[in-house]
């Protein structure tokens, strides 16, 4: 059942990547995913519940990958990674570039899961609780970079700043 529910969100971020959002649907996913349409309606009733999902997995994926970093290298190390993936990830690009309206959803805060799993993931990659001003502080800039990416040197100045304000306050 994960497999399945994988693929078709696999096949969603395809589609978006290809498509965009508003020419997106349902069809092409499936389509794309290898799956009867009935099966991509079994896991997701409507296309914003779709969307609502591929969100959510690409944030905890870019989360991931950050912890990995961070506990591999360093805070600034997780907060450049996640930085990067934000800033090169082809769908939002491809949705930034064709329906920049769009924007303002994708980065204004809402009281949806997601929400709640980005101030948790970056919390635990500062080593520090949600409640922290710095969780905020990290969050604005990381939602800049979906916006407007830095080039990697300054990304990396910015991310080596934000972890050294981070580790004089704990």
């Amino acid at each position: 059942m994960s497999r399945t529910r994988e693929g078709l969100l696999d096949g969603a971020l395809s589609a978006v990547e290809r498509v965009g959002v508003r020419r997106l649907t349902m069809s092409a996913v499936a389509q794309r995913a290898g799956v009867a349409k009935a099966t991509l309606y079994n896991h997701f009733r409507t296309k914003d519940d779709l969307l609502a999902a591929l969100v959510d997995h690409e944030v905890r994926d870019v989360a991931e990958r950050a912890l990995r970093a961070a506990a591999a290298g360093t805070v600034a190390d997780g907060l450049d990674r996640a930085a990067a993936d934000l800033g090169e990830h082809v769908a939002v690009r491809r949705v930034l570039a064709a329906e920049p309206e769009l924007a303002v959803v994708l980065v204004a805060p809402t009281d949806a899961p997601t929400w709640g799993h980005v101030g948790i993931g970056l919390a635990d990659l500062l080593g520090t609780d949600g409640d922290d001003p710095a969780v905020e502080v990290c969050l604005s800039w990381l939602l800049r970079q979906l916006v407007a990416p830095q080039e990697a040197t300054a990304r990396r100045a910015a991310a080596e700043l934000l972890a050294a304000t981070v580790r004089s306050r704990v």
